[in-house]
């Protein structure tokens, strides 16, 4: 395995080695009969197999206008994605829906102790009952009910 990875590992940080215009890539074969492909001329003991010199190619303008455009992009979802995370991911926290069983007009305010104490027994006794059968999506959804009722964001 130590050879096949000295042996493939130069091919393909080669595009690393040039940052410049050009560059001289030397292959050689080393004294256990492995080929060696390197930025700098052949150790003693090694055999010389050749040099070849590399060209980078020549810069598109296109290309960068290109990538200018698809990193905006991605910026730019990534700004809309943000404003859809849940809190307990490092989103905004959002009101709290009314589901008609739940909080209405007589229930405790966010952040009372009792209401706090609810929330988390209802997680805990989800994960007692269903303990590693949860998906992410539902234990998130019942840390992210504590978060909002005890008011930790």
């Amino acid at each position: 395995m130590d050879a096949l990875i000295r042996r493939w590992l130069p091919v393909f940080l080669l595009p690393c080695l040039a940052p410049a215009a050009a560059a001289d890539v030397h292959l050689c074969r080393d004294a256990q009969g492995a080929r060696v492909f390197q930025d700098r001329p052949c150790e003693p003991g090694a055999t010389a197999l050749g040099v070849r010199t590399l060209e980078a190619p020549a810069a598109d303008p296109s290309a960068r206008r290109a990538a200018r455009e698809e990193a905006a992009r991605i910026a730019a979802w990534e700004r809309a994605s943000r404003e859809r995370l849940a809190p307990s991911l490092g989103g905004k926290a959002t009101p709290a829906r009314s589901t008609g069983g739940g909080r209405g007009a007589g229930a405790a305010p966010r952040g009372a102790p009792d209401a706090c104490a609810q929330a988390r027994a209802t997680r805990d006794a989800a994960y007692r009952r269903e303990g590693n059968r949860m998906g992410f999506d539902r234990r998130r959804a019942l840390q992210d009910a504590v978060i909002e009722t005890c008011g930790l964001r």
